[in-house]
């Protein structure tokens, strides 16, 4: 007996005229952006969205570490309206997806997604995994919709003409998001890369030799500079040198470049973090407060003032003092969630101690707004303005994924597994506000918490109009 055909749809309005979301769908980061990170999936090839170009994509399989790839074809191009993909190598007997935008009044419209699809093997088999299926596609694309109105949102608040932008640390959590996000606003992104390349896009920078091709980065018009050696691994001597250096180092190094140019950037965004503040329990820190003790105050402070020639040449400089930054894709969330979700999660030590976390997204938007308010200088907190205890974060992971969280991990535990690493990362308290970026109005899309891993692990899906 032949395999049905099921055909899937959500549709969602957005306060942007039509042509601007249609346009988005034409960028290179667009698709990376609207992959949910559960979906463990990765772009190898992205053509573009007309007639006959090919995208491909390697997607994880559930519960195995193999991956296979996805290979689709697009088709039935209509400028401004819709268009769709075929899948030509995948896991699906049939697969085709219409996207298509239609005007809803001034200044709005709306997106449909469309999937006609038939699952592989019989009629039985179809009938059996249909609806888990479709249970999946609308997680997906709850999520997916969620990311469009994000990122067009912040767009039209913050109408930047389209830049030459510099990225360091593109491979990184927040980096690799970040080049999809500017990309989709329009922005040529130049990655800087350790490796020789070919690509127009990349920059070849060997921090050991001091070289950087700078004839590829004259003409920039801004630098956002996020690399930086892995923290969260127990700290040896080597460790701390290769942590403190990378940071020191390289950000000298960009300094020395960037103010040597004929045509300077306007701006240069250097990532930082809240660990210059060191322990910080009740009363929380500004920007205003004073650097606390340990390693990482230390890193800190040598990170900041690397950058310093770029204040001297005249050139904008803002330090983002990024929190725990939560994705997915990596850092804290990532490394919590296998064994919440084994029901064996819960607080560290006494739970009291704070931690003061942002949404990858907030992060992304916070990099936006210091890109556009041409008056901000200098240090601002990237946090959420509610920073939960270690307690209270264990609590609403765990109603989250709908497990319990009461396994306690003691100190000594940590001491002895992590030594001075876990002391500051894990143990230390940090309640920092984001007192700037409040000042400035930013808006957080994902303020509280249970909303933010809500959005973050795709589990509470709206339901399409």
């Amino acid at each position: 007996m032949p395999v049905e055909t099921a055909i899937f749809r959500y549709k969602s309005r957005f306060e942007v005229p039509a042509k601007v979301l249609f346009d988005w769908h034409k960028t290179e980061g667009a698709l990376g952006r609207m992959i949910p990170p559960w979906q463990h999936a990765r772009v190898i090839a992205h053509g573009g969205i007309r007639d006959g170009q090919k995208t491909v994509i390697k997607m994880g399989i559930p519960g195995t570490p193999f991956r296979r790839k996805w290979v689709a074809e697009h088709v039935d191009y209509k400028e401004g309206v819709s268009f769709a993909d075929i899948q030509r190598k995948g896991p699906f007997a049939y697969w085709k997806h219409l996207h298509k935008v239609t005007e809803a009044g001034e200044g709005a419209c709306f997106l449909e997604d469309e999937i006609q699809f038939k699952l592989p093997f019989s009629e039985i088999s179809h009938r059996l995994f249909l609806k888990g299926v479709m249970k999946t596609l609308e997680r997906a694309f709850a999520y997916r919709h969620r990311i469009l109105a994000h990122d067009l949102g912040v767009f039209k608040r913050y109408p930047i003409p389209p830049k030459r932008i510099l990225v360091s640390g593109s491979n990184g959590l927040i980096g690799e998001a970040l080049v999809g996000f500017l990309s989709g606003a329009g922005h040529e992104v130049l990655r800087l890369v350790r490796y020789p390349s070919q690509k127009n896009n990349e920059v070849f920078v060997n921090p050991e030799t001091h070289f950087i091709n700078e004839f590829q980065v004259e003409g920039i018009d801004a630098v956002i500079h996020l690399a930086g050696e892995n923290v969260g691994k127990r700290w040896s001597a080597k460790r701390k040198e290769r942590i403190l250096k990378s940071r020191q180092g390289l950000t000298a190094m960009l300094a020395q470049t960037v103010v040597k140019l004929k045509k300077k950037p306007e701006v240069f965004i250097s990532a930082s973090a809240i660990g210059l503040y060191g322990e910080v329990h009740q009363r929380p820190a500004t920007e205003q407060t004073r650097q606390g003790a340990g390693f990482l105050a230390e890193v800190v402070k040598e990170w900041e003032a690397a950058a310093e020639p770029i204040k001297k040449a005249g050139i904008r400089l803002v330090y983002t003092r990024f929190g725990v930054v939560l994705s997915m894709k990596g850092g804290a969330l990532r490394k919590l969630l296998l064994p919440f979700k084994w029901g064996v999660g819960g607080p560290v030590g006494s739970g009291n101690q704070y931690m003061s976390w942002i949404a990858i997204d907030d992060a992304l938007s916070a990099i936006y707004h210091v890109l556009y308010q041409n008056t901000v200088t200098g240090p601002v907190n990237v946090v959420s303005p509610n920073p939960v205890t270690n307690a209270e974060f264990s609590r609403i992971l765990g109603k989250v994924l709908r497990r319990p969280a009461f396994f306690t991990v003691p100190e000594k535990i940590i001491r002895f597994l992590f030594g001075e690493m876990g002391e500051e990362t894990i143990l230390q308290s940090q309640n920092i506000e984001p007192k700037r970026l409040r000042y400035q109005s930013f808006e957080f899309a994902f303020p509280n918490l249970k909303q933010a891993l809500e959005h973050l692990l795709g589990q509470k899906a709206r339901r399409s109009l």
